[in-house]
């Protein structure tokens, strides 16, 4: 294919399609994908490139939450319902290097198989789990232990990461459902006393 489309044009293509393909882009202004390579590349616009199944859904931003959850790689994996390479990607772009995925794992192996907590039983956990409503990190604070080892806990019960992240989130949604709400009650309650006393 000859190089027919101008600079301008592939310019303008570039800069308001910035997801479309060089190969798309140079279908519509009749040029090859190289001359659109090129373009974009004296422009300083060029593109990550990223394999054809890349998981737009799997965000470098929802990993470093699990991450710094001190959720093991395995177990971001699983909860995001990724492969292994796709969070190893993440946090590559995240600039955490595999070296220090490597001995943060061994930390927190180190953390909760070294040092197993006796006293954190399963039955402690599960019961905050299941009646008093609070997420794994406040769960660990009562329990006086970590996240990992809460975490341990419940999946020795099948409650798989994925599970416990829903619930999180589902909590997390709940209360902030029921902050709104007292808020609104309270915008109301003063709302009215200004009329009353007007």
């Amino acid at each position: 294919m000859s190089n027919k489309g101008s600079k301008g044009q592939v310019l303008n293509l570039l800069l308001d399609y910035p997801n479309a393909s060089y190969k798309k882009i140079g279908s519509i202004v009749y040029c090859s994908k190289q001359w659109v390579h090129q373009i974009a590349k004296e422009a300083g616009l060029t593109r990550m490139r990223r394999p054809p199944h890349y998981r737009e859904d799997v965000t470098v931003d929802k990993v470093l939450e699990l991450y710094h959850q001190d959720l093991l790689v395995n177990d971001i994996a699983q909860t995001l319902n990724c492969n292994l390479s796709t969070v190893r990607s993440r946090l590559r772009e995240a600039r955490i290097s595999k070296s220090e995925c490597q001995s943060r794992s061994m930390r927190l192996a180190w953390r909760g198989n070294t040092h197993y907590r006796d006293d954190v039983t399963v039955e402690r956990v599960l019961n905050l789990y299941h009646n008093d409503d609070l997420p794994i990190k406040e769960m660990a604070k009562t329990l006086g232990c970590d996240q990992v080892t809460v975490r341990r806990r419940l999946r020795d019960t099948g409650i798989s990461p994925g599970e416990c992240f829903s619930r999180g989130a589902a909590i997390r949604w709940r209360r902030k459902k029921a902050r709104m709400t007292r808020e609104g009650s309270r915008g109301r309650a003063v709302a009215a006393r200004v009329v009353h006393n007007h």
